[in-house]
């Protein structure tokens, strides 16, 4: 018994079952009843090395188009709220530590300070995060959200540098 891939999903099936377990489509290397026919059936390509083949394919690019830019738009709310939970966690670890500090004594002139820079935590980080800006990557335009204060970021999808300058997502 051997493995073969599935001529629809891709998926790796027995070469004695007639069908894929996950697609239901027909186990063309069973069909085919001969041993030599598994060499023949090579696996179907995956969509992400579709699009990065595809990618490589085209030719380069003009120094013009190369550094294009695409337009953000102000987190807003989602930002505010995102922050918003990174605040709690913030002032909720400070808070405890701060307590922690103060119930040994000296401590309190550590945990006091503590205790109030996480309080601070929680008015200043949340419109910090309501400054952040959202737009769609230059290479690939997966949406693509970056603090207004940070440098660049790497983009999820392509894992491509991105800068930001005046408002506006660049390549690197």
């Amino acid at each position: 018994m051997a493995l073969v891939y599935c001529s629809n999903c891709g998926r790796q099936i027995s070469d004695q079952a007639p069908v894929c377990l996950n697609c239901q489509a027909p186990n063309l290397a069973h069909q085919a009843q001969g041993r030599e026919v598994h060499a023949q059936i090579p696996p179907p390509p995956r969509p992400e090395t579709e699009a990065r083949q595809a990618m490589e394919d085209r030719p380069p690019q003009p120094e013009a188009e190369v550094r294009q830019s695409t337009a953000t738009r102000a987190a807003g709310w989602p930002g505010f709220w995102d922050a918003l939970g990174w605040a709690c966690m913030f002032w909720l670890i400070l808070g405890v530590v701060g307590a922690l500090l103060c119930l040994t004594g000296i401590g309190a002139l550590l945990g006091i300070p503590l205790i109030f820079a996480g309080h601070l935590a929680l008015l200043i980080m949340p419109f910090a995060g309501k400054s952040a800006r959202v737009g769609a990557c230059p290479y690939c335009g997966h949406q693509v959200t970056m603090s207004t204060t940070s440098s660049g970021v790497t983009c999820r999808a392509c894992r491509r540098r991105i800068v930001m300058h005046h408002h506006r997502f660049f390549r690197v």
